[in-house]
């Protein structure tokens, strides 16, 4: 009996099917292209209470949730598109695109059309 063995793609042959899949993903929308969407780099979210809220001061320390270093989520419009390091670039403050989510977005309740 003999073995059989398939061969399996290398890591760079993988990439380069996955970034071959995302720019016919792109050409798909170029007809919307120039449509701008919003971009939201969210650091972390947290609920106050109003009265909480009221008690805050100039120069208030707000702690959040999310660890340092962790990675933040990068939004288009409402839609989570991936996630993202804080850089300082020229004194300004940039991000990362650490990483991309490959599937579309499930949208629970759509509105009818028309």
């Amino acid at each position: 009996m003999s073995n059989t063995y398939i061969d399996q793609p290398d890591d760079s042959e993988l990439e380069s099917a996955q970034d071959a899949h995302r720019a016919r993903q792109l050409e798909a929308f170029a007809a919307i292209g120039d449509v701008e969407v919003p971009l939201l780099a969210e650091v972390d979210r947290l609920n106050v209470s109003v009265r909480e809220l009221l008690r805050w001061k100039i120069g208030q320390i707000i702690t959040l949730n999310r660890p340092t270093g962790e990675n933040i989520d990068l939004f288009a419009g409402d839609v989570l598109i991936g996630n993202a390091e804080i850089l300082i670039v020229d004194e300004k403050l940039a991000v990362r695109v650490a990483d991309l989510k490959d599937k579309a977005p499930v949208i629970h309740n759509p509105a009818p059309l028309g």
